[in-house]
């Protein structure tokens, strides 16, 4: 009874094999797709707007007056999840760009462990930042000029 049995277990999994049905195998177009990991990517614009409101929230309680008036307007994955490019823009026109740039990088460490606190991850993303020019009345966008905003 066991040879009889085994063999006929192995000629099954042949004919399986040779029947062209392969339910473990992938499509290379669908699994190398340009269009990426849905979910991936809606972990990181998740992981992205928690550290946008804690950034915000972080920085209005910054004791520093220059640094307290920014608002952040954006972030965003530079180049993946492990790094952030975090947009802050001023609400008036006339603030050194450089100062608040040097300021900011003054507390980075702090942002960085509010964001670990929020965030609860293995690892935290390193933040990098960027000044969006002040929109003013009837500004639609932000330029590069010479203070070094963008």
């Amino acid at each position: 009874m066991g040879k009889r049995n085994d063999r006929h277990r192995r000629s099954r999994g042949r004919d399986d094999d040779a029947s062209g049905d392969h339910r473990d195998a992938v499509d290379p177009a669908q699994f190398f797709s340009p269009a990426g990991n849905g979910r991936a990517d809606r972990k990181v614009q998740q992981i992205c707007k928690e550290v946008e409101r804690t950034v915000a929230c972080t920085v209005a309680a910054c004791e520093d007056p220059l640094i307290g008036e920014l608002m952040v307007v954006a972030v965003e994955p530079a180049p993946d999840a492990s790094r952030l490019m975090v947009s802050l823009c001023a609400p008036r026109a006339g603030l050194p760009a450089a100062d608040l740039l040097e300021r900011l990088d003054r507390i980075k460490g702090l942002l960085r462990q509010e964001v670990a606190a929020a965030l609860q991850r293995k690892r935290t993303p390193e933040l990098c930042f960027r000044l969006a020019a002040p929109l003013g009345p009837g500004d639609d966008g932000a330029e590069l000029d010479d203070e070094g905003w963008s």
